[in-house]
């Protein structure tokens, strides 16, 4: 065992320019007219909006299935996995191992507004690299207000999604109540479960508006229950990259994953044996989020913006992960665990991984005045980021298996009776606290009609104290 303490300090500073060039539709030159006018008018304020990419835009699913948004690997480190959710100004989990964002944030009718931010805004306001999702929850609404969305398919996904919001009383109290059902087979049917991803997320927020439009502040809870099962799919890979199925294997509606759903793994600390399921409990991610959100427009203009989270997770996840496939001749001495038969053909080569009880915390907050200054949307903030894992362990194991749907486990040379080999080989354990505390100042230059300029500095202190194998 192994103990760290890292500290690293960070300074960026990120550039970026925007020439715009176009021909003036009737509509913008309405828009350019209307400004005008507001310009002219006398006690109109003007404002101009910033750039940012925070509008309700559509997000693009992941390819491989409906649970999140499709990662972009730009070439660069990044600590989310590909892609960052922003949930209020703030990361919907720290760190995406264990605990996937999509075990606790989905795209839901829950959000009050889902769309992009750029590069350069992640960089400048959060330190970090690669593409951003932002998303704000709904808040309590001061008339009433329901919407909802149920889906459904021929394979029988079932999904339910509903938020209800309006007002408490007359002095600015509001709600907000609403919760995500997801329960998906997906188009290929596991041996051992029903669904492939499960997953329920119930919220509930008051909000308090303050007199003179002011601003307001919410309090808001969520509750996320999820595990996701993942899936293979078996071809074969000619030449000139051609692709071509198995006889025996339907690409995207057969399952090659162990018809069991149960692999047999060691503890990496004390050396016990154990079986962990890849649904149910022993992959199953849980969390308690209490967010504390809102802005006040203080006197002199500048708009103060807050976002407070404190965030409790249990994460436990079990995964499989083919490596190869060869061929096994009579006499190579594979068997079928099931029955003992002995057996030739394809055999699978697979890496089971499992995370136990993982309790996780993480205490963040985002602090930023902002304000329209000429031809200058300036943006000064703090962020906090305090992370705290406990005894994260990813025990291993490997094993063979069939080359079908829902493929058997297999007994080999050199495995255990179970079928079983290689116990905890690259396998994981760390313990411990990270703290970044950031300051950062942006700045949105409308140089003219055609050109703006963005750019900002962030500096950041990171802190790493733990153990680790």
């Amino acid at each position: 065992m192994r103990k760290s303490v890292i500290k690293i300090s960070a300074l960026g500073l990120v550039l970026s320019f925007a020439s715009v060039y176009g021909q003036e539709t009737t509509d913008s030159l309405a828009v350019k007219n209307a400004v005008k006018a507001a310009k002219t008018e006398k006690g109109v304020k003007t404002v101009t909006a910033s750039s940012k990419e925070d509008n309700n835009r559509n997000v693009m699913l992941n390819a491989a299935n409906n649970t999140s948004p499709r990662d972009v690997n730009i070439g660069l480190p990044s600590t989310v996995g590909g892609i960052t959710i922003l949930e209020n100004d703030l990361p919907a989990v720290y760190f995406f191992w264990p605990e996937l964002p999509n075990k606790t944030w989905r795209q839901s009718v829950g959000l009050e507004k889902t769309g992009l931010l750029k590069m350069d805004q992640l960089a400048n306001t959060m330190g970090d690299l690669g593409f951003t999702v932002n998303s704000y929850s709904q808040t309590g609404t001061k008339d009433f207000k329901l919407k909802g969305k149920f889906t459904t398919s021929t394979f029988g996904w079932l999904q339910g999604d509903v938020n209800v919001s309006g007002p408490i009383s007359k002095n600015g109290w509001t709600y907000t109540a609403g919760a995500f059902l997801n329960y998906d087979p997906s188009t290929f049917k596991l041996g051992f479960a029903r669904n492939v991803d499960e997953t329920k997320i119930f919220r509930f927020g008051l909000t308090k508006y303050f007199n003179d439009n002011k601003g307001k502040i919410t309090v808001a809870y969520k509750y996320s229950d999820s595990y996701n099962v993942g899936n293979y799919a078996v071809f074969q890979y000619g030449e000139n990259g051609k692709v071509t199925e198995l006889d025996n294997f339907k690409i995207g509606r057969d399952s090659y994953v162990l018809r069991d759903g149960e692999v047999k793994m060691k503890d990496i600390l004390s050396g016990d044996t154990y079986w962990a399921g890849l649904s149910g409990n022993d992959s199953r991610n849980t969390s308690h989020n209490i967010d504390i959100v809102g802005n006040y427009l203080l006197n002199n203009g500048w708009d103060f913006k807050f976002s407070t989270r404190a965030h409790f997770a249990i994460a436990k996840s079990t995964n499989v992960i083919p490596l190869s496939i060869f061929n096994a001749e009579a006499g190579d001495g594979y068997t079928l665990a099931s029955n003992g038969q002995a057996y030739t053909g394809n055999v699978g080569t697979q890496l089971a991984l499992h995370t136990p009880s993982t309790p996780i915390t993480n205490i963040a907050g985002r602090f930023s005045l902002s304000k329209q200054v000429g031809n200058h949307n300036v943006t000064f903030g703090v962020l906090e980021q305090f992370y705290k894992v406990n005894d994260f362990k990813s025990n291993r194991s490997f094993y063979f298996q069939t080359v079908e749907p829902q493929p058997q486990r297999l007994i080999g040379p050199g495995t255990d009776s179970d079928g079983y080999y290689n116990y905890n080989a690259g396998g994981e354990f760390h313990s411990g606290t990270e703290n970044k505390i950031s300051v950062y100042g942006t700045d949105e230059w409308k140089v003219s009609d055609n050109f703006n300029l963005s750019y900002g500095l962030h500096l950041r202190n990171h802190t790493v104290d733990g153990e680790f194998l």
